[in-house]
């Protein structure tokens, strides 16, 4: 324990009940003491603890001389503040009196009119004296002859008495102490030289109970003490040196201690329990030694520095936790905080007989919270509180403490398990179109395209799908065409006529021509591939180049030229006459006449027509009969996206889909800078890595890559964007069958992120399945990443089976 104060003085303590001024303490000349100056004269001083002082000393605030020294002093509240502001001390005399003081007129420098009563109904030394805990104007005394009184001071200079009963048997002896009981206000407890304790009720008027020891029916007793929080329970010191024994008696069985608590080699003066703690008792004897035990437990905890004398008088602090007082006959009054108790082990190895129990040592209880809660790892919440009050004598009740499992998202919690459920399941269409619907429901069109492409991705007939997606209906038009920017101040509605005016068929109109005029031609697109003979090459050396325009077909054929085709078609010269049609404008005649030349004629002046006819559309036509697809990317419009994606759906082979794809999405991203058009490009070419990269770059803005109500936490803010980023890239590596093995580090550090999200909602389960599709550190000479760290805590918490624990552990410690 730390000393705070001290001043040299041999003197009986008592301090302040006053709640607003608790660091008084009144010190009174004590009875069979003299100082080396053979001072005889005596002193009632009030001190102020004054802790911001760093002076060791106290302060005296003000001295009263009396006439007879003290054998116990005592401070009450008492009821008149006004006339009493710092309550009244009562002192009990050598000469038997008891006087009462107005510690306010001491302080105050009036110390000659402090004296408000003096009541001498006691025949010898009053050494049992206490006020009432709950009822402060009420003061018990007691002194020689097992004399006992109460004195109701609710008018401190007209004090009135009555007696508690007359003491049944036990002869005459000398009162030690006295003291009132701490739960029950109408029970006194008394204690006498002789070995005897009574228990006194105040409304029977008679004592209801007394005891001594079987064992030692000469033991002289000195102290007697309740316990502040069990009410039948209270402590009787000996201070006989055979018998140097703090006894633990429980009322409801008065006929032996309870507990024994040895410590003391020589006689027990002083004792007081603790009022904030009953765990707590202090005792000084005349061993030199003032003691702190765990009377509950019979151990000691701690030990006071030993003085040079007798240690006579220990008392707790009424109003402050911690702080304590002792007297000793070496001079001494010193203050302490109960602060630094454990001593060096050769201390207590110097006393015999106290065996101190470190396993036993605890916070004191105003060091203890009331109740409180703390959260653990996985959305762990525990809470305490005061324990329920059990019914005297059975001890402390075992705390109330609760354990929690709380998801402080909710949105969180309920899309980690939907997504989950649909990774376990396989059936990741259905949770596409929930994901659609979501999005509808928002208003959200980049996360509706995102899920639906992902849905048709998922879907058994991606291909069919897609043109759907596309909105390619099976009439082959487009309900919604993608607007070009508009030049010269253009309406969109003038853009859009005139490109209808350019137009002589639509898209998907070029799609079904070029697959009649194939079946008609007796060529298939299997034929093509396997006879490279088949596909004629443009002389230019581009299928989409534009040649001169043929010459305008005549309303009919000339005389002359009809006179040559017959000719030439009398000798079989078909190529020739395809020639003449063609230099005459007439396609019509001369792809009849190759029809029936061979599969060459008839290549030849399909080419001849592709290359020269004005349509926009013959050009792309061009492409899907010559299957160039990768020329139909580069020279295509990018405002006609969704067609050049539908042509290559269509009529692209499984191997050459994904490049073209990924080639269209490079365009749509250098040249035009749109990242959301790329990204349903990357998607269908299966670019899982390029598709990832711009869900990246969209996550460090966060409303680029959801929209939807403001959220209702700085975690919602963060976790809306990062849930929607893992829903996509999970679902999007399970269409594309995907490992993730080529994963950019920033993807494992955004699921660590996740399922730390995850974790701190109590999904450990799911989280430790998320935190697979990360990638571990590379190598074990590398710091694990966050991912991994929250694997091996999730792996260590023992709720889930499994996780990379042990490798992290190679590389790396956890704290």
């Amino acid at each position: 324990m730390s000393k705070l104060k001290s001043i040299q003085r041999s003197g009986t303590l008592a301090w302040s009940s006053a709640d607003d001024k608790p660091a008084l303490l009144a010190v009174g000349t004590v009875a069979g003491a003299i100082d080396d100056s053979f001072e005889c004269t005596a002193h009632l001083e009030i001190f102020n603890l004054d802790l911001a002082s760093p002076n060791p000393a106290m302060p005296l605030l003000g001295s009263a001389t009396t006439s007879e020294r003290f054998q116990r002093l005592a401070w009450g509240a008492g009821t008149n503040t006004a006339d009493y502001p710092y309550g009244v001390l009562a002192g009990g005399m050598v000469d038997g009196s008891i006087k009462i003081f107005n510690p306010a007129k001491i302080v105050g420098g009036a110390a000659e009119d402090s004296v408000v009563a003096t009541m001498d109904k006691h025949r010898g030394p009053v050494r049992g004296l206490e006020f009432n805990w709950n009822q402060p104007n009420l003061l018990a005394s007691g002194a020689s002859d097992a004399d006992m009184y109460i004195t109701d001071l609710a008018n401190p200079a007209a004090p009135t008495f009555y007696s508690p009963g007359q003491r049944q048997g036990g002869g005459p002896a000398d009162i030690t102490c006295c003291a009132w009981n701490r739960k029950v206000h109408h029970i006194l407890a008394s204690t006498t030289n002789s070995g005897q304790t009574v228990v006194w009720d105040l409304k029977l008027k008679r004592p209801v109970i007394s005891f001594n020891d079987p064992n030692n029916k000469t033991q002289r007793n000195s102290v007697v003490c309740w316990n502040p929080e069990v009410a039948t329970q209270l402590i009787v010191a000996s201070e006989d040196d055979n018998y140097p024994l703090l006894q633990m008696w429980d009322l409801r069985n008065a006929f032996a201690p309870v507990k024994d608590l040895r410590g003391h080699t020589k006689g027990i003066l002083a004792a007081s329990w603790c009022p904030f703690d009953n765990g707590l008792l202090l005792s000084a004897g005349k061993d030199n030694r003032t003691l702190c035990w765990d009377p509950l437990n019979g151990v000691v905890l701690c030990e006071l520095p030993a003085s040079a004398n007798w240690n006579f008088d220990v008392q707790w602090s009424p109003r402050m936790p911690a702080v304590l007082s002792t007297g000793s006959f070496d001079g001494q009054v010193a203050v302490y905080s109960l602060t630094d108790t454990a001593p060096p082990v050769e201390t207590w190895q110097s006393h015999a007989g106290a065996e101190p129990s470190f396993a036993a040592r605890r916070a004191p209880k105003w060091l203890q919270r009331p109740s409180g809660a703390t959260w653990g790892f996985g959305g762990q919440l525990v809470t305490f509180g005061t324990p329920p009050t059990l019914p005297a004598g059975q001890g402390l009740a075992p705390p109330r403490v609760h354990h929690f499992l709380v998801a402080t998202e909710p949105e969180v919690v309920q899309r980690a398990q939907a997504l989950q459920a649909a990774l376990d399941s396989g059936d990741v269409n259905a949770y596409c179109v929930s994901k659609v619907t979501a999005a509808e429901a928002t208003g959200d069109a980049t996360d509706r395209a995102v899920w639906g492409l992902l849905g048709v991705l998922s879907s058994d007939d991606a291909r069919q799908h897609l043109i759907n997606y596309l909105r390619i209906d099976a009439d082959g038009v487009s309900p919604v065409a993608t607007p070009e920017p508009l030049a010269n101040g253009a309406s969109g509605e003038e853009v859009v006529d005139n490109r209808l005016d350019d137009m002589s068929m639509d898209i998907a109109a070029a799609m079904s021509l070029a697959q009649l005029t194939l079946v008609d031609g007796g060529l298939t697109l299997e034929a093509m591939e396997t006879d490279p003979l088949a596909i004629s090459q443009t002389n230019s050396g581009s299928l989409l180049a534009r040649p001169p325009p043929l010459p305008p077909a005549p309303a009919s054929i000339e005389p002359v030229v009809e006179a040559q085709l017959r000719r030439l078609l009398v000798r079989g010269s078909f190529e020739a006459a395809v020639d003449l049609c063609i230099e005459h404008g007439h396609m019509a005649e001369a792809l009849a006449l190759a029809a029936s030349g061979g599969p060459e004629l008839w290549a030849k002046a399909r080419d001849r027509l592709l290359a020269s006819h004005p349509a926009p559309f013959m050009r792309v036509l061009g492409a899907v009969v010559h299957q160039s697809f990768g020329q139909l990317v580069d020279e295509s419009s990018l405002a006609h996206w969704r067609e050049t994606l539908a042509i290559l759906n269509t009529y692209a082979g499984d191997e050459e889909l994904a490049p073209l794809c990924n080639r269209l999405a490079l365009r749509l991203q250098s040249e035009e800078g749109d990242k959301a058009t790329a990204m349903l490009c990357f998607m269908c070419a299966g670019n899982v890595a390029a598709t990832t990269r711009l869900w990246l770059d969209a996550l460090a803005e966060p409303t680029n890559l959801v929209s939807g109500a403001r959220p209702r936490s700085l975690v919602g803010a963060r976790a809306t964007p990062l849930l929607a980023f893992v829903e996509r890239l999970l679902v999007l590596r399970r269409v594309t069958a995907d490992t993730g093995a080529n994963a950019q580090p920033e993807v494992s550090a955004r699921l660590g992120e996740y399922g730390e999200l995850l974790a701190s909602q109590g999904l450990l389960s799911t989280a430790s399945t998320i935190l697979a599709h990360a990638q571990p550190a590379a190598n074990g000479n590398g710091l694990a990443t966050a991912a991994d760290l929250l694997s091996w805590r999730i792996g260590q918490s023992g709720k889930v089976a499994g996780g990379r624990g042990a490798a992290v552990c190679e590389f790396f410690s956890p704290p």
